[in-house]
C-alpha cells in the first residue's frame, strides 16, 4: 500500500486518536480532499474488524508526537535503513518494519548496495514480530482511542500474514524497476541461504518466489529462444553426418586433389557452413544460458536451501545437453566446442545439485574424448593403416563367424581365411612400420597386433579347434607384453589351455573299434599293465597291452590311453609302442629262441629233460622289470595321494584321541561317577563331523585308494614270486 492511501495517513491521525476527533477531522476534510477517499479511511479506522489490516500497517504503540518524527525521517532522511535504531530507539519490530518499507517504496531508485541493506532488514525483522506482543499494542491504543478491544488473536495474525504478503509484492514490484534487479535478489539469497547451504526465513523465501513470480515472462521468452538456438543446431547436423569421410575443413585449398567430384565438394561447403552455423548457434546458446542463470541464480540457492529441485532451470539445461550428447556422440570435431558448452552449463548452473552433477560426469567423460581424439591425431599414418587392417581381419571373420553348434566346418574357413589374412597383409605391414615408430606408437601397435590376434583365436573355439586357439593366444601374448590387453591375453589363454591340451591328448590316439583281450588261464593270457601320461582332464592315463605267462608280462602288443572306472576300463585309443616297449618286445623274443634253442641243444636224445627248467633265471628278470615299472606307478600315485593321506591320518589321529576319551566317560558313567552331559555330547558332535569329514575324503578319493591298494597288493605278489624264483636258482 502506498503511504499516501493509507487510511491513517489520508485521516492524518495516529492509532491512537480517539473515535470522535477522527470522525470531526473526517468532517472537515470533506471539504477540501476527496471525499469518497476520506469516508473509506473514516470507515475503515472507526471499524473495530476493518480497523485492524490498517492498525497492522501503521506504525502501532508511538504517541503522536513520535509520529511525526516517523513521517518526516520516510520523506526527508537517505539512509534511514541504516540508521533505524539510532534514531528510534526502543521501537517495536512492527513499527520498524513498516518504518523501512515505506521508506522503500517512497524512493524511486535505491543503490545496489542500499538495496542490501533493505532487504537485509526487511527479511529479519519478521522473525522479532509476536502476535502477542502486536495484540498488546492495537488493544493498549484502542484503549486509548475508544475503540473495542480485540479478543482473539487469531485476528491479528491473520492480519500481519496479510501484511507481509502485501509488502513482499510491493517491495518485489519496485525491485524489479531497479537497474539490476537480478543481482540484488541474488546477493540477498546468497547470504539468506548462506551460499544454498541452509534453509532461510518465510520473508526471504516469499520474497524470492515472489520475484521468480515477477520474472516468469522473461524467462519463458529466454526458453523460448534457447529451445530455437538448439532446434536449429540439431538441424545443423544434418550436413556433417552426411559429409564425406575424407572431409577437410580447409579443402578450398586444394579441392580438385582432394575431391575429384564436385559433388563432394558441394557436400563439404555444406559441411563447413553448418559448422560456422552450429558454432555460431553455441556462441549464442552460452549467451542465453547466462542470461538464464543471472535471472535464476537467487531462485536456484532457494530452491538448493529447500532441498528441492529448480523444474524450470532442470528442463531447459536437458534441452541444452541434448545438443551436447549430439555432438560429442558423433562428431569428433566438435568434442572442443561440446565441452565448451558443457562448462558453461556446469558454471551456469552449479548451484542446482542436479545440472551440477551430470555437467561434472559429462566433463569428465567429454575430457577424456579431447584426450582421445588428440592422441588420435598425434598417430603416424602407418600406424592407422596398421589399426585399420587389424579391424578389417576382425570384421571380416566376426561378420561370418556362425556362433551356434553344428557349424565347425564353415567356422574353421572362415578363421582360417582371417588367419591367412593376418599373415598375409598385417606381418608385411608390421615389419615394414615397427622399426620406424615411436616408442610409444610401438606399444599400441604390438597392443592392436595382439588384440586381432586374440580375436582370431576366440574365433577358432566355434571351429572346435582349441589346440589353434591356444597357439594364437600364445603368439598374442608374446606381442601383448607390456600394454594394457596383456591381462586380458593372459586370461583367455588360460581358458583354452584345458581344452586344448585334452584335444592334443586325444587326437595322438588311433581310434579302437573294440577292447582288447584281457583273459588269462593259469597265468597265461592277456592284461594291462603300467600306469604314465595321466591327465587330470579326462581320468586317463597310458598303460601296455601284455602277453603275459605265470602274470609276467613278456611280450608288449599295444599301448592304449584308457579310464580305470574301478569296475573295468574304457578304452579311449590306441597308441603306437614306445622305442623301449619294442627292444623290451625284441630282447623277450631273443631270450625266449635262445631258451628254445639251448634248450634243444642239451636235449638228452631220449627228448626226457624239461625245458622249463631254465626258465626261472627269465623269468625272474622280467619279474623284476615288472616290478620296477609298477613301483614307479606307486610312486606317482603316492605323491597325488599324499596329501589326501596325511589329512587321513591326522583326521584319524584326532578320531582316537576322542575315542579313547569318550570311552574313559563312558567307564565313568557306568561305575556312578557324575559327568559333564554336555560336554560329553560336545565331543560326540565333534566326533560325528570328524568321521562323516573322513568318509568324505575316502569317498572322493575311493577309486585312486583302491587302485593304490590294489598296486600294493600287486607288488607284494610278484615280490613274493620275485624272491620264490630266486630262490629256485
Amino acid at each position: 500500500m502506498n503511504l499516501d492511501d493509507h487510511p491513517f495517513r489520508v485521516l492524518r491521525h495516529g492509532t491512537r486518536t480517539r473515535k470522535s476527533e477522527i470522525l470531526a477531522r473526517a468532517q472537515s476534510l470533506l471539504l477540501t480532499d476527496d471525499a469518497e477517499r476520506v469516508r473509506t479511511a473514516a470507515a475503515t479506522v472507526t471499524h473495530p474488524s476493518k480497523r485492524i489490516d490498517a492498525e497492522v500497517s501503521w506504525f502501532v504503540g508511538i504517541p503522536p508526537a513520535q509520529l511525526g518524527q516517523v513521517l518526516w525521517a520516510i520523506e526527508q532522511s537517505d539512509d534511514l535503513p541504516a540508521k533505524c535504531e539510532h534514531l528510534f530507539i526502543g521501537l517495536n519490530p512492527l513499527t520498524q518494519f513498516n518504518l523501512v518499507y515505506f521508506w522503500t517504496i517512497r524512493r524511486p531508485a535505491l543503490s545496489y548496495d542500499t538495496w542490501g541493506v533493505v532487504l537485509q532488514h526487511l527479511s529479519d525483522i519478521p522473525g522479532k514480530i509476536t502476535t502477542s506482543e502486536v495484540t498488546d499494542l492495537l488493544n493498549a491504543d484502542r484503549a486509548a482511542a475508544g475503540i473495542p478491544q480485540i479478543a482473539d488473536q487469531k485476528q491479528v495474525a491473520d492480519a500481519l500474514q496479510r501484511h507481509i504478503h502485501t509488502v513482499v509484492d510491493s517491495v518485489v514490484s519496485h525491485l524489479v524497476k531497479a537497474d539490476t534487479p537480478e543481482l540484488i535478489i541474488t546477493h540477498f539469497a546468497d547470504q539468506a541461504t548462506t551460499s544454498g547451504n541452509s534453509p532461510a526465513n518465510d520473508f526471504a523465501y516469499r520474497l524470492i518466489d515472489q520475484y521468480g513470480t515477477a520474472i516468469q515472462p522473461i524467462l519463458n521468452k529466454c526458453s523460448e529462444q534457447i529451445d530455437k538456438v538448439c532446434i536449429r543446431a540439431l538441424a545443423d547436423f544434418g550436413p556433417l553426418r552426411t559429409a564425406p569421410p575424407e572431409l577437410h575443413w580447409d579443402c578450398d585449398r586444394d579441392m580438385t586433389n582432394l575431391h575429384p567430384s564436385s559433388a563432394k565438394c558441394a557436400r563439404c561447403d555444406s559441411a563447413r557452413s553448418a559448422r560456422a552455423e552450429i558454432t555460431d548457434g553455441i556462441i549464442h546458446l552460452e549467451t542465453l544460458i547466462s542470461q538464464w542463470s543471472r535471472l535464476t541464480r537467487a531462485v536456484q540457492l532457494a530452491m538448493k536451501s529447500r532441498g528441492l529441485p529448480d523444474s524450470q532451470t532442470i528442463e531447459v539445461a536437458n534441452f541444452v545437453r541434448c545438443v551436447v550428447v549430439e555432438l560429442s556422440r558423433d562428431y569428433e570435431q566438435l568434442y572442443s566446442e561440446a565441452r565448451q558448452l558443457t562448462f558453461v552449463l556446469h558454471e551456469a548452473f552449479q548451484d542446482n545439485p542436479t545440472i551440477a552433477a551430470w555437467t561434472r560426469t559429462d566433463l569428465d567423460a567429454l575430457d577424456r574424448l579431447v584426450k582421445a581424439k588428440a592422441e588420435e591425431d598425434a598417430l603416424s599414418p602407418d600406424f592407422k593403416q596398421l589399426r585399420a587392417l587389424c579391424a578389417e581381419v576382425w570384421q571380416q571373420c566376426d561378420s561370418q563367424l556362425v556362433r551356434e553348434n553344428g557349424h565347425c566346418g564353415a567356422n574353421k574357413a572362415v578363421c582360417d581365411k582371417a588367419g591367412e589374412l593376418f599373415r598375409r597383409e598385417i606381418e608385411p605391414a608390421l615389419k615394414k612400420v615397427i622399426f620406424n615408430l615411436p616408442p610409444g606408437e610401438v606399444i599400441k601397435v604390438r597392443e592392436q597386433v595382439a588384440r586381432c590376434l586374440s580375436w582370431v583365436a576366440v574365433a577358432y573355439t566355434w571351429a572346435d579347434d582349441f589346440v589353434k586357439s591356444e597357439e594364437l593366444q600364445r603368439e598374442a601374448l608374446t606381442w601383448a607384453q607390456d600394454t594394457a590387453v596383456a591381462a586380458d591375453v593372459k586370461e583367455a589363454l588360460e581358458r583354452v589351455h584345458k581344452p586344448a591340451k585334452t584335444q592334443r591328448l586325444l587326437a595322438e590316439l588311433t581310434p579302437v573299434s573294440s577292447a582288447p583281450s584281457l583273459w588269462t588261464l593259469n597265468g597265461f593270457g592277456f592284461a594291462l599293465y603300467g600306469n604314465s601320461d595321466q591327465d587330470t582332464e579326462t581320468g586317463s592315463y597310458v598303460t601296455t597291452h601284455y602277453f603275459v605267462a605265470l602274470f609276467i608280462p613278456l611280450f608288449p602288443l599295444a599301448r592304449y590311453r584308457v579310464v580305470n572306472s574301478g569296475k573295468g576300463y574304457r578304452f579311449l585309443g590306441k597308441l603306437p609302442l614306445r622305442k623301449w616297449d619294442r627292444w623290451h618286445l625284441g630282447i623277450a623274443a631273443a631270450i625266449l629262441t635262445l631258451i628254445m634253442i639251448t634248450g634243444a641243444m642239451n636235449t638228452p636224445s631220449n627228448g626226457t629233460q624239461n625245458p622249463a627248467a631254465t626258465v626261472p633265471s627269465t623269468q625272474a628278470t622280467v619279474l623284476k622289470s615288472q616290478i620296477d615299472s609298477d613301483r614307479s606307478a606307486i610312486d606317482l600315485l603316492k605323491r597325488k595321494l599324499q596329501p589326501v593321506l596325511d589329512d587321513l591320518q591326522k583326521l584319524k589321529a584326532r578320531m582316537d584321541s576322542l575315542d579313547s576319551e569318550l570311552k574313559s566317560v563312558d567307564q565313568k558313567h557306568q561305575s556312578g561317577i557324575p559327568i559333564d552331559i554336555g560336554a560329553y555330547n560336545k565331543k560326540v558332535t565333534i566326533y560325528n563331523d570328524l568321521l562323516k569329514k573322513y568318509n568324505d575324503i575316502v569317498s572322493l578319493n575311493a577309486d585312486d585308494l583302491k587302485r593304490y591298494d590294489d598296486l600294493l597288493s600287486k607288488d607284494s605278489a610278484m615280490v613274493e614270486q620275485y624272491n620264490s624264483l630266486i630262490k629256485r636258482k
